[in-house]
This record gives C-alpha cells, structure tokens and sequence, in this order.
C-alpha cells in the first residue's frame, strides 16, 4: 500500500463530483446514498475520504456540534461507507482515518463492507429487507406468506385502488394527519426536495391508494436508482390500516416490476411488526452496519 497515494480528505468544494459520480456508477456495491446529487439534498456541503485518483470514494456527512466536527448519519441515508469494496487493508485505512479525524461518529456502513475492518469503531448491527423481482409475478406470489396473501385479498375485497402520482403536497398533508403529528421541519425538507427532483426526472414515484368512497388511505415514495427500487417513505390512514391498503400498494409494485430485475429495498427495520409486513412479501434480511466513537461522550449523548 506504501506505494499508493495516500488517503486524501477532502472538502466539499474540493470534490470532483464528475470522478466522484464515475466512481460511483461502476462500484458493485453503488447505492442510492452516495449518490452527489443524494447527497447533496440530504447532507449539503458533505465532505469525503478519497483514495487515489477516485479509485475508492467515502462520504462524509460533517456537521459542527459546539464547535467540534463530528461525522452523523443524514435523515433519509441508510448506508453510506466506501465504494467501491477496497481490500481488507484499505478497508482498516479509511475506518482508521475517520477514526483519527473525527472525534465523534456516527456512521451507517453499506452492506459490502467488512466489520472486521472497523478497528476502534464500535459498531452494532442492523437488518435491512431485499426483495428481488427476477421472476414473473406469479412465482414471486408463492414466496408471499399466508397473512400477506389474507391481506392483499382483504384490500382487494375493499375496493381499494392503486394509482401512480399524487401532488408533494397533499402527501404531506395526508401524513401529517394520519400520524397526528408534523412532520419534523427538517425530514419534511429533505424529502420534498427529493420527491420534487426526482418525480419531475421520472426517477421518482409516489404510489396512492384509494378507498372505495375515492378517498386517499395510504401513499408510498419510491425511487428508481442503481438497479433498485427504494421504498422512502410511506403512512396509511386509520382507514388505510383497516382495509390494509399498504398490502395494495407493495403488491402493485410488485406486480408491475415483475421480471425488471430490479430489487425492491424497503430500507430495513428494526421494529418487529414493521419487519414482519415486509418479510410477508418474501423479503430477505441483509445485515449492514452501525458505526460509532467518541472522545466527547457529553457531546455525543447530547447529539
């Protein structure tokens, strides 16, 4: 590795975002996260650790807390890490480099990387839920088990209905209803500059489901990106939750991308009753991982 140019951070205005895309597009494990536009929508002004001449990228989401830098999770990124999957020795290098750089961290690694790298990152892991749609609908449907199946058929019985498109706005103003709350100022922020990027690109959708009396009972966000289809955000209604309108909705998607090889990514959970609806599609766990440290515990209990 000695004979390697070292491992460079680099601000954000110090980024070539043109390397750092063609990085990005031909890593194996590219993910919608560290995509530069992704980013910058949820982490403006992010910073990274690049290897080389952009061999091996890793974004930074740096943010000042009491005047100490500190690397945290983005609201709405999953899994960050390196990309492409450098060897075990590179991998240890730029997890010693956060490390040393950065008093406090709180980071969320993709998938492919190894947690024997980690070195003085702790780290803890956490479930993601993968469903591939290689296959025609009607094998996918065997893997559906029998409370998905009663659900799918309830809805049906229902009358509910799934259309493609509903305004930003009145996905908001469902949602905010429907959990009886608002949504916190800075989550409402990133995904209406998300929804509005990527609808008006096509690479955006939102799904709708409708009662039988026309009225709006559940919405899911997805975005197509890097041969997946992530399910951002959603909320049903009280109604929505009778008539199991949410069971309409990942059906429907289901059946339309049947055969694409798209993966659908519901993003994971570790809440059990939220994980069950999504293994009820025959969707498979996947395990990334949670990393952090601090030197400042104070500071970091009070993030």
């Amino acid at each position: 590795m000695s004979n390697y140019p070292e491992i460079k951070y680099l601000r954000n205005k110090q980024t070539d975002y043109r390397k750092w895309d063609k990085c990005l597009q031909k890593a194996g494990n590219k993910n919608l996260y560290g995509q530069s536009w992704y980013l910058d929508i949820v982490t403006p002004g992010w910073d990274a650790l690049v290897y080389g001449d952009y061999e091996f990228v890793m974004p930074l989401p740096v943010k000042k807390r009491m005047g100490i830098s500190a690397v945290l999770q983005p609201l709405h990124c999953q899994q960050l890490g390196i990309f492409p999957v450098p060897d075990f020795e590179l991998q240890s290098s730029f997890c010693n480099k956060i490390f040393r750089l950065f008093p406090v961290v709180r980071y969320q690694m993709n998938a492919a990387l190894l947690a024997e790298t980690f070195g003085k990152l702790k780290f803890t892991d956490r479930i993601n839920y993968l469903l591939p749609l290689e296959k025609q609908y009607k094998e996918l449907e065997k893997n559906f088990n029998s409370n998905a199946r009663r659900n799918i058929k309830k809805s049906g019985k229902a009358g509910v209905k799934v259309v493609k498109g509903l305004a930003v706005k009145e996905f908001f103003d469902s949602k905010n209803e429907a959990v009886n709350r608002k949504i916190p100022k800075k989550s409402h922020r990133i995904l209406t500059r998300l929804m509005s990027k990527t609808i008006t690109s096509g690479q955006g959708v939102i799904y709708a489901a409708y009662s039988e009396t026309n009225t709006l009972c559940a919405a899911a966000f997805v975005i197509f990106e890097a041969g997946r289809i992530y399910y951002l955000n959603a909320f049903s209604t009280g109604e929505g939750m009778q008539n199991r309108a949410m069971y309409a909705i990942v059906n429907q998607i289901i059946r339309e991308h049947s055969q694409s090889g798209w993966i659908i990514d519901f993003e994971g959970s570790m809440v059990e009753g939220v994980a069950r609806f999504y293994k009820g599609f025959g969707a498979i766990s996947e395990k990334y991982y949670a990393t952090s440290s601090s030197r400042f515990p104070l500071l970091e209990k009070l993030i």
